[in-house]
Parts: structure tokens; C-alpha cells; sequence
């Protein structure tokens, strides 16, 4: 007979015979938790409505206004569309791309060019199997069966991370013959999927996604045209160096020559683009006088700003580095977030009459007084030291609010240079499979945040959400006003970062509420080989995070 157990579900204490599915204990919560939850966290871990709970436990319904949802949901689109794309015998290959215009970018590869009417099927395809509310089933393939299961429908990097995963038996998902690696949960059925959109966007299209969390609404396009040519330019070059997803990376990785090669050509393609951004301003330094530097958190801008200054240098122009840390108004009119927390991170924090006022003195060559300011009392000291712009010299301003025309309201537009710094991984799991680019600069800060600041990876991963309401209202609203776009992902960096990521990871336990992203994180970094970091040069962005930088970043 089979032992009692009991599941808790926040104040409630539910007792069962024996081991439970997600089913059963949201059919026990009642009607809406039966009907609308999607998932359930089970001791931080996310499951699927079928995962069997074998004792006791914590569990949480994820209902359909969580993030956790919308991810899930997300995955779920995206598995119906290469579903749609399978029946509909297109022969035609679809690989994901990056994040854009609310949705994911797939590109389109066919004898012909992709045509609306093309695309017009492919949507009806999708309705059709959303209409039908079909069941997602997850299911353990063994790994010869599987293996010859991608290798038939020549998905070769689908065979590499069934390789990489190296297990017996690998969960997969299956939507009638369809199947897929169960990298992550999915819904319990297609009919979940309530709105998408498919939208030409040459020369592949975008799956978009509905306005979360409300999910009977589309958001407005947000027309990113730098971000999307930076993304082609950079697949490109991936495709030319041979490297489109993680088997690749990981064939080079095994062999000591090919990943010697593979790290020195991602960084003298970094040189040369900071080279080039240099040479632009040199060719107009008669107008610009100022370069603004902005972008989210570990994308690795300070060492930009170094590297772009040396660059400088070689053109014969002087920088003047100037921090916004000074200039923030004292702490009592620090304005506050919804939390009621100081928002340090508020444009409103600055004070930018006086910003304003130094950029336009220093820009008509006068002497300006520096102020100084404490961030153990709150308060500014005035006329710190004094800076004056000498022929020759350029200023050159770090910091997330370096877009908003707000802090250079009284600088002429063509003093200024702007540049927006981001890690726009073109990696990718498999052509189905997209590497997330916030998780890239999650690990790379949680790296940086252990070993200088003594922060726990828990530590790091509690305050992202934080970080990241502060980049969408900050920093990525005018990533459109840049000059210029540098891409600071490494194709290399994820395996170059793995060792020192795990480490900071697995000191994450299951009564953390972070174990979810953490166990995620893990399992993500195992699909990559190691790679010794002792051929990443000095000078290296990857540096600024794992150490061994020439670089001082105090």
C-alpha cells in the first residue's frame, strides 16, 4: 500500500494516498486552478501539469498571470509553429533567431524567398492545431532511438545536444509524430495559446507574442532597426567562423587549436569594431565633443570604454572620463519607486540642470567645478575638482542614462556620439532552440557580482528582476537614438564562463526561492564543454567578469 503523503499549497495542507500529479492537486484546489493553471512550482522547481509529486512537498499552482506562465506560454507557440511548418511539407527550414519586435525572429531557409501567402498558411496551420486543443505530452525517448530520430529529419543540432546531453533516456515533448528535447516545461495543450501574430520581417519573419500579462492584446511594433541589422551582421559571421549553435562551439572546444583560433577571431573582430567606432569620431572630431556610452547591466560597457579610449589615443585624441555617480541629487530628493524604495536608477536621480550646465561650459572651454558625491550619507560635495576640456580632448560619459536626450538636453545634437553596448548572443541551442540573451548577462554578473563584490548567486539572482524593470524603463526605450550598436557577446563566453557559473550556482538549495532560476541556469550550462580561459586575452570584455583583466575598474 502506498505511504500517505501530504501536499501544501500556501495555508492549505492536502492530503493524499499516495504520489500525485500536478492534475490532480489542482482538480482538489477547485475549478479554477483546474482549468487555468498551466504549470506548478514543486519545491522551486518548475514541472509540467503531469509531473508526479512522489512525497511531501511545497507546491504552487502557476497560473496564467505569472512570468512563469508567459515563458511557458512563449515555448509553447514556438513549439506549434515548427509543428504547423512539419505538416504543412513546406521543404523548408526555419532557424530561430533573436528577440524582436515583442516575439522571436525565425529566419526562412527555402528554394524561394518566404511570401505572405507562404506565411498566411503557416498561421492558419497554427490556428488550426490551437483549435484543436491538442495535448503536449512529455515523454523519455532513449538516446540511440532519438538520436536516429534527428538525424532523419537532418536536424544535426538536435543530434549535438542529445549528444551533449549524454543520457540514456532524454525527455522529449510530442505533438502527434512531432517531437522535441523538453529543455524546459510546456503548456498541457495547444489550446492554451490564446493570440500570436506571424509578420514578415525579411528575410524570415517574427512569431510575436501578446502584450504580457495580457494575453488578448498585441503590443505596438516597436520598429528596431539597428538591433535587427547588428543581429544579421552578427549571424554572418558566426556562420562564417562555423559556429551556429552549441554543438558547433563544442566541436571546436574539444580540439585545443580550433578554440585558440576560434577565441583570438572573436576578439580581433571586437578590436576591429571598437577601431572603426574610434576612426569615426576621429574623422569628425571637429564636431564631436562628448561620446555617450549606455547599455544594460553586464554588457560589459566600462570595458568598452576603456578599449574605445585606447582606440582614441592610437587617433590622437585625448578622453576625459566623467561619472553621472557624481551628479546624483541628494538623498532626500532621490525620487522613489513603486515600492517605495529609492530609485537611484530614475533619470530623476541626476541632477540635471547641473549636468546640463557642466556640458555646456566644458563644451565652450571653460573650467567647470566637479562635485563629489557620498553614497554612505547621501550627500554631494561641490567643486571636488575642477576639469576643463583641453584642444584635443573629448569627453566620454558612462552610464544607463547616456540615450535620453534629458541628461544632453543642452548639448547640440552633432557634439554628441552615441554608443548603445549590448551582449546580443547569435548562439543558439539548436535551429529551434534560442540562447536568451538576458541569461547570458545574468551569468556574466553573477560571475563578476561572486568574485568582487561577495554576492551568492541567490543573492544575484534575487535582485535581476529589479534590474531588469530598470533597463525596460531606462535603457532599452532609446537604444533607437544610438550612433552606433557594439555587440559585446563573445561566441566563446558561455564556455569560457561555465566553471565559475556552476561554482556560484549549485551553492543555490531547493528552499531558495531562486532555485528555479538557478537549477535552469545549470542545466542550460551543462549542454557546453569547458574551455580553459588562459588564451583569453587581457583586454577581453569576458575579463571584466571572470578576472585576469589589465584593465582597473575601480
Amino acid at each position: 500500500m502506498a505511504e500517505k503523503i501530504v501536499i501544501t499549497v500556501g495555508k492549505k495542507k492536502l492530503p493524499f494516498s499516495g504520489p500525485v500529479s500536478i492534475w490532480q492537486i489542482a482538480a482538489k484546489l477547485g475549478k479554477k486552478q483546474a482549468r487555468e493553471a498551466v504549470a506548478a512550482l514543486v519545491s522551486n522547481r518548475l514541472v509540467d501539469m503531469n509531473y508526479v509529486v512522489p512525497c511531501d512537498a511545497d507546491v504552487e499552482m502557476v497560473m496564467p498571470d505569472s512570468y512563469q506562465s508567459f515563458e511557458i506560454y512563449r515555448r509553447t507557440a514556438m513549439f506549434i509553429l515548427v509543428k504547423a511548418i512539419r505538416d504543412l511539407k513546406l521543404n523548408a527550414e526555419i532557424i530561430i533567431g533573436q528577440s524582436v519586435e515583442s516575439g522571436v525572429y525565425y529566419d526562412f531557409r527555402a528554394d524561394r524567398p518566404l511570401v505572405w501567402g507562404t506565411l498566411q498558411k503557416i498561421n492558419e496551420r497554427m490556428q488550426e492545431i490551437i483549435d484543436e486543443n491538442l495535448p503536449l505530452v512529455r515523454a523519455k525517448v532513449n538516446y540511440k532511438e532519438l538520436m536516429e530520430y534527428f538525424q532523419s529529419i537532418d536536424r544535426e543540432g538536435k543530434a549535438k545536444v542529445a549528444a551533449a546531453l549524454n543520457r540514456p533516456f532524454i525527455d522529449v515533448y510530442k505533438l502527434g509524430s512531432f517531437q522535441d528535447i523538453a529543455h524546459h516545461p510546456l503548456a498541457p495543450s495547444t489550446g492554451v495559446i490564446r493570440k500570436f501574430e506571424l509578420i514578415m520581417y525579411p528575410p524570415g519573419f517574427v512569431l510575436r507574442f501578446p502584450d504580457f500579462p495580457r494575453l488578448d492584446r498585441m503590443p505596438a511594433m516597436k520598429h528596431q532597426t539597428k538591433l535587427f541589422e547588428n543581429y544579421l551582421e552578427t549571424k554572418d559571421w558566426y556562420r562564417i567562423v562555423g559556429v551556429k549553435c552549441v554543438g558547433d562551439l563544442n566541436d571546436k572546444a574539444s580540439n585545443k587549436r580550433s578554440i585558440s583560433d576560434l577565441i583570438k577571431i572573436s576578439e580581433s573582430l571586437h578590436e576591429k569594431k571598437i577601431a572603426r567606432i574610434a576612426d569615426t569620431v576621429a574623422q569628425r572630431r571637429d564636431k564631436i565633443k562628448m561620446i555617450l556610452i549606455a547599455g544594460p547591466s553586464s554588457s560589459g560597457k566600462t570595458t568598452f570604454a576603456k578599449r574605445l579610449s585606447i582606440q582614441l589615443m592610437v587617433n590622437g585624441i585625448t578622453p576625459v572620463a566623467l561619472s553621472l555617480d557624481d551628479y546624483f541629487v541628494p538623498r532626500h530628493l532621490t525620487p522613489r519607486d513603486e515600492d517605495g524604495e529609492y530609485d537611484f536608477e530614475a533619470i530623476e536621480a541626476l541632477d540635471l540642470a547641473l549636468i546640463n550646465s557642466h556640458f555646456r561650459d566644458l563644451l565652450a572651454g571653460k573650467e567647470v567645478g566637479i562635485p563629489a558625491f557620498d553614497f554612505k550619507d547621501g550627500k554631494r560635495t561641490p567643486d571636488h575638482k575642477r576639469l576643463k576640456l583641453l584642444p584635443g580632448q573629448v569627453l566620454i560619459i558612462e552610464g544607463i542614462h547616456g540615450l535620453n536626450d534629458r541628461l544632453t538636453a543642452e548639448v547640440p545634437a552633432d557634439n554628441k556620439y552615441k554608443i548603445f553596448v549590448s551582449a546580443l548572443t547569435q548562439l543558439r541551442i539548436d535551429g529551434m532552440t534560442r540562447i536568451s540573451t538576458s541569461d547570458t548577462r545574468l551569468i556574466r554578473r553573477m560571475v563578476r557580482d561572486f568574485r568582487y563584490r561577495s554576492y551568492s548567486a541567490s543573492d544575484t539572482i534575487k535582485r535581476w528582476p529589479s534590474v531588469r524593470r530598470g533597463e525596460d524603463r531606462n535603457i532599452f526605450p532609446f537604444q533607437n537614438n544610438a550612433d552606433e550598436l557594439f555587440n559585446s557577446a563573445l561566441v566563446y563566453e558561455l564556455s569560457a564562463l561555465k566553471s565559475q557559473a556552476l561554482s556560484c550556482l549549485e551553492s543555490v538549495t531547493p528552499s531558495q526561492r531562486e532555485y528555479l532560476t538557478a537549477r535552469r541556469l545549470i542545466e542550460f550550462l551543462r549542454l557546453f564543454r569547458s574551455v580553459y580561459t588562459d588564451e583569453v586575452p587581457p583586454t577581453s570584455i569576458i575579463r571584466e567578469f571572470i578576472g585576469g583583466s589589465s584593465f582597473s575598474y575601480k
